[in-house]
């Protein structure tokens, strides 16, 4: 098996020519993606990297968020309409946003509203998706019966706690992002899975030092490197995620 030192395999690294433009490039994606809109600017000014979003939706998308994780489903779906948004989602997710209000009304017992709601807005969405017509059956099923106990609160804790509500902020989110052609994830993310990827093709065959990604040293894990997956997976687990 060939085999090479920390120096020697530092030095053939050394060969690789990477132009500073392209790194720029990469760190711009992060920033962006992770939306730090301060960074964004001040690390464009900084580096002549041209900035190909609108960073004004971002404060926009935030303030949506904010009211869907804070149990406001219908101030978001007001401001997805003033932004032209809402078609951005797929139907599915604007049936949850449409679910929360009505569950709201149902919780606070207002029977006669969450019915004229259900029908002005739930009721056409299905119409126009008939696909989601079971959905609805089961929202309805789910709505109405905890009228019929002392607390209706109890019986939809589920849908309007805290932890439902950013669970619905993120699938929003997803949609968001993905309607305006962005992606989810940092291009550094999907160039480490590759990094491994190649690392554990590379193991088969030769003998040579890997990179810790938490510290960034080239490491010595040892001849014929068996076992190396756990190993890999363990140093990089303590300071990034993979998914």
């Amino acid at each position: 098996m060939t085999s090479f030192t920390k120096e020697e395999w530092d030095e053939k690294l050394g060969e690789v020519k990477i132009r500073k433009e392209d790194m720029n490039k990469l760190v711009m994606d992060y920033f962006l993606v992770e939306e730090l809109v301060p960074v964004v600017k001040a690390f464009s000014e900084e580096s002549a990297t041209e900035i190909d979003f609108d960073l004004a939706t971002i404060p926009a998308k935030t303030i949506i968020l904010q009211k869907i994780k804070s149990h406001d489903a219908e101030g978001a779906i007001n401001e997805l309409k003033a932004l032209d948004w809402l078609g951005l989602l797929d139907p599915s997710i604007v049936l949850m946003l449409e679910r929360q209000t009505l569950f709201q009304l149902i919780r606070d017992q207002k029977l006669e509203e969450a019915i004229e709601y259900a029908q002005e807005r739930l009721v056409p969405l299905v119409e126009q998706y008939p696909q989601y017509e079971e959905t609805m059956t089961r929202i309805m099923e789910v709505g109405m019966l905890p009228l019929a106990f002392t607390d209706p609160t109890n019986h939809l804790d589920f849908y309007l706690n805290d932890e439902w509500g950013e669970v619905l902020a993120r699938l929003v989110n997803s949609d968001i992002v993905c309607g305006q052609n962005r992606e989810t994830e940092t291009k550094l993310l999907h160039l480490l899975r590759t990094l491994f990827h190649v690392e554990k093709e590379l193991d088969e065959h030769v003998w040579y030092p890997h990179l810790n990604v938490c510290s960034g040293i080239l490491e010595d894990l040892g001849v014929g490197r068996a076992g190396s997956d756990e190993e890999t997976e363990s140093s990089s687990s303590g300071c990034i995620s993979l998914g």
